[in-house]
């Protein structure tokens, strides 16, 4: 499995680079890449709701102005 995704936590002023080559899953800050397989700008408060189980990315999604790409949501 190997994908790139961006995130983006526009309220926090911060990116990520989140990698997942040959096993690994890394995430570097402060970097982008050019052809992301998938982009995620959702807020950070929103995205720890997500992690918990409190909150559903459609929710989010619909409730908010967060964006989150519709390939996520298909997952």
């Amino acid at each position: 499995m190997k994908f790139i995704i961006n995130l983006i936590l526009p309220d926090m002023h911060e990116k990520f680079l989140i990698e997942m080559s040959k096993a690994t899953l890394t995430n570097i800050k402060g970097y982008q890449s050019n052809n992301p397989d998938l982009s995620i700008t959702v807020n950070r408060a929103d995205l720890n709701q997500i992690m918990l189980g409190l909150n559903f990315i459609s929710r989010v999604r619909a409730g908010r102005k967060s964006k989150i790409c519709e390939k996520l949501c298909s997952i």
